[in-house]
């Protein structure tokens, strides 16, 4: 999760909505956040059955409540501390409004979540949801959007449809699910809180994507975490066999068969990342000589 960043949850489509109801929104944005609840209530029921109703609301709520906070009251688990330049007592924190005000934070997903319910097809909404509650740091929900995007794309890959409603190629779909889930993983895995659930969308990922090296990679660094070293290097091959060109589970594969004694292995998989000419690799050099230095 991004700190203290203003974002644009879901663009809209020109004209989706009443006319009425973007108006008196417009009006009620330059009021404040009263007059906007009111024009939330008073359009529920007409155009609830428009997506873009949900979406720009959403979008007001949640770039309110990530507007940044800057205060005397004390700084809490996920704020930043403003401290005294001489003293170097904390006087202060710096927040988001959503943090402060968590009925402001759950305004945006409701609405979201409301909307999925409503359209299933429209990927962008379920993404918007997943993504609002990263930000929020409510992985594990975020993780059940994406494991239920997941189940529906298994189920019906062409099924999704875009902002416009024009339809999505499985392709498509595949690809900007497995970005999102990706993403969610990875978040769930550097929390080092949600193991069982980070597991469950990278299995769920690995099953659904099998050309995609990333949820193996993320299943076997688990098993590295839980120090189940021959789990870990299951996971890990499969994860090189599907694109040998990934430097970063080539690293973390020659590193498990360091850790099993298979000094060769490991050393032909530093030689390859050192051989590689191509550009990600040489973020992974340092790594790669160390593993040779180690592999003597």
């Amino acid at each position: 999760m991004s700190r203290f960043r203003s974002f644009v949850l879901l663009s809209v489509v020109s004209g989706n909505c009443l006319a009425g109801f973007t108006d008196d929104l417009n009006a009620a944005k330059q009021n404040g956040p009263q007059a906007v609840a009111q024009v939330q209530k008073t359009y529920s029921q007409s155009e609830s059955a428009n997506p873009d109703f949900y979406i720009k609301l959403a979008n007001y709520w949640f770039k309110l409540s990530q507007e940044v906070s800057i205060s005397t009251r004390p700084a809490k688990k996920s704020d930043i501390v403003v401290a005294d330049q001489t003293t170097g007592k904390e006087v202060g924190s710096i927040s988001r409004q959503g943090l402060i005000d968590p009925k402001l934070a759950e305004k945006a997903p409701a609405l979201l979540s409301e909307a999925a319910k409503k359209f299933p097809n429209r990927i962008d909404i379920a993404l918007g949801l997943s993504y609002c509650f990263r930000e929020e740091n409510r992985l594990p929900e975020a993780a059940e959007v994406m494991l239920g995007l997941i189940d529906a794309y298994r189920k019906a890959p062409d099924s999704f449809i875009d902002k416009e409603e024009k339809p999505l190629s499985g392709q498509e779909a595949a690809k900007s699910i497995d970005n999102a889930a990706y993403d969610t993983a990875v978040e769930l895995y550097e929390s080092k809180e949600f193991s069982e659930r980070t597991e469950k969308l990278g299995l769920a990922m690995a099953d659904a994507f099998p050309k995609d090296p990333r949820p193996p990679n993320i299943i076997g660094a688990l098993a590295i975490r839980a120090n189940d070293f021959k789990c870990a290097i299951t996971w890990l091959e499969k994860a090189h066999a599907i694109d040998s060109s990934d430097s970063l589970v080539s690293v973390n594969l020659a590193n498990q068969y360091l850790n099993l004694g298979k000094k060769r292995k490991a050393a032909a998989i530093a030689n390859s990342i050192l051989d590689s000419t191509d550009e990600a690799a040489k973020e992974y050099q340092k790594d790669a000589k160390e593993i040779l230095e180690n592999a003597k």
